[in-house]
């Protein structure tokens, strides 16, 4: 069984000291990592020794990557958003079913819905 929890972490810059502000600071996309062990240091008494570094960069790129991959989400979803339109306007234009597939690398079983769906 997976569960999944979901934390409002806030501002970073805000002035409270709890643990959201401790997790929003090293997750943030909008500081540099000197920025973030500083804050560590200042405002949760978190002392910076070697390994507490190598610790704070990793979660200082954890960050990094969920931005990342959010984006690519995105990204894809306005590919596939494209795509459709594209097809609907082959499709609308007198194409047929099976080269419109073909020029798009998309399933033909795909692109039959989307022709059904033009016809209603």
């Amino acid at each position: 069984m997976e569960t999944i929890a979901v934390l409002g972490l806030g501002d970073h810059r805000s002035p409270r000291r709890d643990i959201l502000k401790l997790l929003s600071v090293l997750l943030t996309t909008e500081m540099k990592p000197d920025e973030k062990k500083e804050i560590l240091e200042r405002d949760f008494a978190i002392p910076m020794t070697v390994e507490m570094k190598k610790e704070a960069d990793t979660m200082c790129t954890y960050g990094q990557a969920i931005l990342e991959e959010g984006i690519e989400i995105g990204e894809e979803k306005c590919r596939g958003k494209e795509r459709r339109q594209l097809l609907m306007n082959m499709l609308k234009n007198g194409m047929p079913v099976e080269q419109a597939a073909a020029w798009t690398n998309v399933p033909v079983e795909y692109v039959r819905k989307l022709a059904d769906e033009i016809r209603k």
